[in-house]
């Protein structure tokens, strides 16, 4: 939502992480980043929890467990892993049965947060878009003049509320210590190189 937004007044990304394999970057030094040059980084984090339960929703856990894994500047490589779906887990069940983070979230938010940087990068908690829309303005140098025309907020989809007690526990644990770190980072919070 934000890289369409702001891709209507700015140079962004795309969009789609399938023209330009920039959206979902495993790392600070992945070299598409590299190649890039971007001056400026928003990261949108929420629950992996969440995140991990709308993959699954949504149809999009096979090539996802690819996108946030690869780690090269080929894109026509990527787009082929990426639509072969050559992923590790099939569904949310095995998922579950396994107990492994085969999306690489825990060592994504990691690299992103203690990794070196060349460019400001912001952290943005996604149920707190609205309310920072200003200072998101203000970060990517855009008039706050453009603010009527951003995006309303949508409801999320996906909850904690039904899923069994032993898949909440196996959340749990693949995600506890990302979800403490997530809850002690301010909802808009800044790094600087």
């Amino acid at each position: 939502m934000l890289a369409k937004f702001f891709g209507q007044y700015l140079v962004t990304n795309s969009p789609n992480s399938m023209n330009d394999g920039l959206k979902h970057c495993n790392s600070p030094d992945h070299p598409m980043l590299r190649k890039a040059r971007p001056e400026k980084i928003i990261y949108c984090y929420a629950d992996p929890r969440l995140a991990v339960l709308s993959l699954f929703r949504r149809g999009l856990a096979d090539g996802m467990q690819v996108k946030l894994r690869y780690f090269s500047d080929d894109i026509e490589r990527y787009r082929y892993l990426v639509n072969e779906r050559s992923s590790r887990v099939k569904s949310k069940e095995e998922f579950f049965n396994m107990g492994y983070d085969c999306f690489g979230i825990n060592s994504f938010w990691n690299n992103w947060l203690h990794g070196i940087i060349d460019c400001p990068v912001l952290f943005l908690r996604y149920d707190s878009i609205w309310s920072n829309a200003e200072k998101i303005f203000d970060y990517v140098g855009l008039s706050k003049q453009l603010l009527p025309r951003f995006p309303c907020r949508r409801g999320r989809l996906t909850s904690l509320d039904n899923i069994s007690e032993d898949n909440l526990a196996a959340l749990d644990r693949i995600y506890q210590q990302t979800i403490i770190s997530m809850q002690q980072m301010a909802p808009f919070a800044m790094r600087l190189p």
